[in-house]
């Protein structure tokens, strides 16, 4: 099986599956990559140290309930990271490119080649130089991990088409629905375990990097701080947000909010994700000789948490904006309208499945 860089042929319904640490998402669309239509979004927490038994248990819950049988199901990596790499290599037979991909891969990973699965994307062409070279996105993981996560599929008897990566299937988001943009975009997905840091030009993936600290962080700092359930404290962190300037308030009626010393917590690692955010872009810059970030996209779960995308905005020249991945596919307001306060967090599951209409 490969990696789903290879898209397959367009089919009627296809769904896009993402099991982050907090949440499972699950999306079906209909229709071509033209006219497509959204006709299920499912979406259901996990808890903190959830059981392998419950992940499973959640996932058959929500595929029962969108009625999913014989669709082309798409879903992407869970646990270890992908090795994902872009480079440019000369034009040369497929077959010839193949083995250049192996070699230049070799350069890259500390890890035996043979127990790997190496797939790659030709993402463009361009001229250097007088010379024409492809514009390659080179994906490695070890053959245990695709094991590992086809595990879970079968064993709820479930059978998916691809396996792909969390870059590729934002990626397909930011083609649908930013293409009018030509310039350097930055798509920042925050989830409660990890951040992913990608940017791309013309639709062309050209720098993706992986963060270990996400929304959890901010609710362990205020479970800490706080001396209260991690339960709690994520009730806690998406009423109240990040206070800037701090100050110690109460809400009218009368419940709990952070108090100064959480505050301060949460500040410190918002503040770690936007140094991160921009030591990737002045990476990206340098790398390729780059100007001006155009936009910066947000999505994942943490970016819904009150004033975080303000604050962040505050530290960069472009605009942030936090996006909604159907904004371009049709959908029923009334149907799903439990849907559109959370649309952030279904980007990825939603990438994926735009992936399959190809």
């Amino acid at each position: 099986m490969g990696l789903g860089l290879s898209f397959p042929l367009f089919r009627r319904s296809v769904v896009g599956i993402d099991i982050g640490n907090a949440s499972i998402k699950v999306v079906r669309l209909e229709g071509s990559s033209r006219s497509v239509r959204l006709s299920y979004a499912g979406f259901a927490e996990l808890a903190k140290e959830g059981s392998e038994e419950k992940v499973e248990d959640t996932l058959k819950s929500l595929l029962d309930e969108g009625g999913i049988r014989k669709e082309r199901i798409g879903a992407v990596f869970t646990g270890y990271t992908p090795t994902i790499r872009y480079m440019t290599l000369p034009k040369m037979p497929k077959d010839e490119l193949s083995e250049a991909v192996k070699w230049e891969t070799g350069k890259i990973i500390n890890l035996p080649l043979e127990g790997m699965i190496i797939d790659f994307l030709i993402m463009g062409e361009i001229d250097d130089r007088d010379i024409r070279k492809y514009e390659i996105l080179i994906v490695a993981v070890e053959k245990n991990t695709i094991f590992g996560n086809m595990a879970l599929f079968k064993k709820i008897g479930t059978q998916i088409s691809f396996l792909t990566v969390n870059p590729l299937s934002l990626l397909n988001i930011v083609k649908r629905n930013y293409k009018s943009y030509e310039g350097n975009i930055v798509y920042v997905d925050i989830g409660a375990g990890k951040m992913d840091i990608n940017i791309s030009k013309k639709g062309v993936l050209r720098f993706t990097r992986n963060i270990h600290m996400g929304g959890s962080n901010i609710s362990k700092a205020i479970e800490e701080r706080e001396n209260i359930s991690f339960n709690e404290a994520e009730s806690l962190k998406k009423e109240s947000g990040i206070r800037v300037p701090l100050t110690l308030q109460t809400t009218e009626a009368g419940g709990a909010n952070i108090h100064e010393k959480s505050g301060e917590a949460i500040k410190a690692i918002i503040d770690n994700f936007i140094l991160e955010i921009q030591r990737s872009i002045d990476f990206y810059r340098a790398q390729f000789r780059e100007g001006a970030i155009e936009r910066i996209i947000l999505s994942g779960g943490a970016v819904l948490m009150p004033n975080l995308k303000d604050y962040l905005a505050a530290f960069f020249d472009a605009p942030v904006v936090i996006d909604n991945p159907f904004f371009n596919i049709a959908y029923n307001k009334e149907t799903f309208r439990s849907m559109e306060g959370i649309t952030p967090r279904f980007s990825t599951a939603a990438g994926t499945a735009l992936g399959l209409l190809r």
